[in-house]
């Protein structure tokens, strides 16, 4: 019997360009794309858009299959109609039906296999919800709550339960012994490409298209020739578990490329209930989704490199970046925006490197766009919070350029890093004089603001060398100049925080001198008469003043005058 078939019911809210929300099939986003397009995605949450976000670019991959950049660049200009995109779909296998009797989409294909294991809640699928069995209902521990309440949750339409099954598989954070995570691992950071300049007015085809894989970069970042329907969709085939005491891992070279796409960590198979109504949207639907059955052990991936997110190394192993608390900002930019020179630090995701190449070789004209940095800040089996942010990246062709690039952001980011350290010491010192005070205490917005304070100022002066067409002496010595400015930056910003965060509000002598010595030590470290100071100067071609390491510089008093 033929199920809920993804690829033709209207299971994606979107909404319009005239702000008009609309359920429709994945062909909906390139329908009226002149006159009132699909701007974005609606759901009632934003995990549920970000992983509707990466199966449509998945699903775009598998079904236009582009296989150059000059293929990708005719879509590029003008969208398929929704016939051709229709067709397209129509073309796929069978992979999509969220019920029926025959393989579901993203769920165990061996429910024979599921048939003793446990009944989950449908609430369980959400994450960050208390992920409960009819056994342990009662024990809410490790409850988060993120952006449901325990217990509203009984029911769900299949368009729900298809959005947040996906977003489980996609994003499966760690779920206790055997329960897997993603195949990214928990709570994996997404940073997909945004070239549209307003994200209300632009069809969300641009943004979607802008991160679709060409056949010739899946060729490159996987040898395997592995193709059959289960390499792609691994639910269309005998589920690669991972059970002991074999525990099998299953890595790029054993099954396609496209699976990046469509991971199946977790053995799950969902339990219909007739009709009702869904507790997320208040829809009616014929065939609701009261739970499900969930075994431990699925499939198990090692040694990914997920076209969507970027990576760092660490002892000779590439691991996917993941989302933390705090968010992303542009202390992050170099690890997720920027190419380095070389591989041993690491690599933004393939989709912003691939962007960047076809700009230049296409000759779009884009010499900036944005990224999106979306994703769950996780740790063990809680969801802490909802990462997302769009933050700028630049085109700069020629090697030398990004070489350029590449070390002006790094010795701004670093030297941001040690203000951080000499203000934090200094905020400490003066309101605190116990030791076990200052561990108690959380101090992370201090440095939050001078992060934040400086984000205008670092990006203006990226921006300034990205663009700069200058000749090379001249170009360096453009790096050199800038980074001595950004240390004026970084000296007044952090003495203005200094004082908001700790002003003469006592009159208590203690108190006064405590306060007025660690202005004092962050001075120093600001001038250049420290440690950190030679660090900070050192980071940004600043010459250490005379002196500063013999005894008998600068007195206090003049370091203090000259820095008001």
């Amino acid at each position: 019997m033929s199920g809920f078939d993804l690829r033709s019911e209207n299971w994606i809210p979107m909404r319009r360009r005239s702000g008009r929300v609309e359920w429709g099939a994945p062909h909906l986003i390139v329908d009226d794309v002149q006159d009132d397009p699909i701007v974005s995605l609606a759901s009632a949450r934003p995990d549920f858009n970000g992983a509707l976000t990466e199966f449509l670019v998945g699903l775009l991959t598998v079904a236009l299959h582009p296989e150059k950049s000059r293929d990708w660049g005719t879509f590029w200009q003008t969208p398929p109609s929704q016939t051709e995109f229709v067709d397209a779909l129509a073309a796929l296998p069978p992979a999509f039906d969220l019920d029926g009797d025959g393989f579901r989409f993203l769920q165990d294909s061996s429910p024979e296999d599921l048939e003793s294991s446990e009944h989950w809640s449908v609430e369980s699928l959400l994450i960050g919800s208390p992920g409960t069995t009819a056994r342990d209902a009662s024990r809410r521990t490790h409850v988060t709550d993120l952006f449901v309440k325990a217990g509203r949750v009984t029911r769900m339409s299949r368009s729900t339960a298809a959005t947040a099954l996906l977003t489980m598989q996609t994003y499966a954070p760690e779920g206790g012994r055997g329960h897997l995570t993603s195949l990214r691992g928990g709570g994996p950071l997404t940073t997909l490409v945004d070239p549209r300049k307003d994200d209300q007015l632009e069809p969300l085809w641009r943004k979607l298209w802008a991160n679709v894989e060409t056949k010739t970069d899946l060729r490159n970042r996987s040898t395997s020739n592995a193709n059959s329907v289960a390499d792609i969709f691994p639910w269309m085939g005998p589920t690669r578990a991972s059970d002991p005491p074999s525990a099998h891992t299953t890595t790029p070279d054993q099954v396609s490329p496209l699976q990046a796409y469509f991971g199946l960590p977790r053995r799950i198979r969902l339990e219909f209930g007739g009709p009702g109504t869904c507790d997320i949207t208040g829809t009616h639907d014929e065939n609701t989704v009261v739970g499900f059955r969930m075994r431990a052990y699925g499939t198990k991936y090692r040694a990914w490199k997920h076209p969507l997110s970027p990576y760092y190394k660490a002892k000779g192993e590439y691991f996917p970046v993941h989302g933390k608390q705090g968010g992303v900002a542009w202390r992050d930019w170099m690890g997720i925006a920027l190419e380095a020179p070389s591989d041993e630090v690491g690599a933004p995701a393939a989709v912003i490197q691939s962007f960047k190449r076809r700009s230049t070789d296409l000759g779009l004209g884009i010499r900036k766009f944005r990224l999106h940095a979306f994703g769950f800040d996780t740790r063990q089996n809680k969801a802490r919070g909802w990462t997302d942010a769009a933050l700028p990246v630049f085109v700069t062709p020629g090697e030398d350029r990004q070489q350029r690039l590449y070390t002006l952001a790094d010795a701004l980011t670093n030297a941001t890093g040690i203000v951080s350290t000499a203000l934090l010491s200094g905020v400490k010192t003066a309101l605190f004089y116990r030791a076990q005070d200052k561990k108690k205490a959380d101090f992370s917005h201090f440095t939050d603001q001078l992060w934040s304070a400086t984000e205008g100022e670092f990006y203006f002066a990226i921006e300034a060398i990205a663009r700069s067409g200058v000749q090379d002496d001249i170009a360096d010595e453009l790096v050199t100049h800038t980074k001595q400015g950004f240390g004026k930056v970084l000296h007044r910003n952090a003495l203005e925080i200094f004082d908001r965060s700790c002003p003469n509000a006592t009159f208590e002598p203690v108190k006064v001198r405590r306060r007025i010595a660690a202005r004092y030590d962050l001075v120093m470290s600001l001038t250049g008469y420290s440690k950190l100071g030679q660090m900070l100067f050192e980071r940004l071609e600043i010459p250490i003043p005379t002196g500063a390491w013999k005894k008998g510089g600068r007195k206090r008093s003049q370091l203090e005058a000259g820095s008001q």
